[in-house]
């Protein structure tokens, strides 16, 4: 992975996002980014991050290499494991156009933290 966590290790608050109706199976979810945040925890020459879930899960690997990522819109990290984890917690599903605040927090080079706020 070639990441730089920058100077800044608090955490950001994301948004919980999801790509259409609330389905288990068939929905993408994940979370989106503030635009500086992305600039400035990001690398947008990575592959890839790793993301631990608020329970100590294992690590798990996050597509960075999308151009959805760095436009100006979209910004999002997206793994069904985020999905998986969203439902076993309830923070899924969310009211229409009422998504969640979360954490992700920058623990070192290349791993994050995702939790509840």
């Amino acid at each position: 992975l070639i990441f730089d966590v920058g100077r800044r290790r608090t955490p950001m608050i994301v948004t919980a996002w999801k790509n259409g109706a609330h389905r288990r199976i068939g929905t993408s979810y994940g979370v989106k980014l503030e635009v500086a945040d992305r600039d400035e925890h990001f690398d947008p020459s990575a592959e890839s991050v790793l993301i631990q879930i608020e329970n100590g899960s294992v690590p798990f690997c996050v597509n960075t290499k999308k151009k959805s990522l760095w436009n100006s819109t979209c910004r999002e990290l997206i793994s069904s494991r985020i999905r998986e984890w969203m439902f076993e917690t309830g923070i899924a599903p969310w009211r229409d156009n009422s998504p969640p605040s979360l954490k992700l927090e920058p623990v070192k080079s290349g791993l994050f933290r995702l939790s509840r706020k």
